[in-house]
């Protein structure tokens, strides 16, 4: 991740981590002792999804390492205000991709910017 133009912190990294490990989306494990400190229990509370009202639209690869298939549809059923789901029409798309596929313009923007009128 550090060769990446943004790159990204250990902590984001271990945050997804235990997000992978865990199957849960919840905030920062800190270890029992500082979750009690911070949150008031051992373990990190999970993030309450149904609170989220504003108007989202997935857009997701079938190849990407990050955000798996079943993750994104377990996403889509659990927001309130989904307005689209949308897959990118090309097999081998990844994560990295949407930022720096040379043609992002056919697959991620184009559909953005049709959809946009809709919204």
């Amino acid at each position: 991740m550090g060769h990446t133009m943004a790159g990204s912190s250990s902590r984001s990294i271990i945050h997804y981590a235990q997000s992978a490990n865990s199957a849960l989306f919840r905030q920062f494990n800190h270890g029992k002792a500082k979750n009690l400190e911070l949150y008031g229990q051992e373990t990190p509370p999970e993030y309450d999804i149904s609170k989220i009202t504003a108007p989202v639209a997935l857009y997701w690869g079938a190849n990407d390492w990050l955000a798996h298939t079943a993750d994104v549809y377990r996403l889509a059923e659990l927001l309130p205000n989904l307005v689209r789901k949308y897959r990118i029409p090309h097999d081998k798309f990844n994560h990295l991709d949407f930022l720096l596929a040379i043609d992002n313009d056919k697959y991620t923007v184009q559909p953005v910017m049709e959809f946009l009128p809709y919204f």
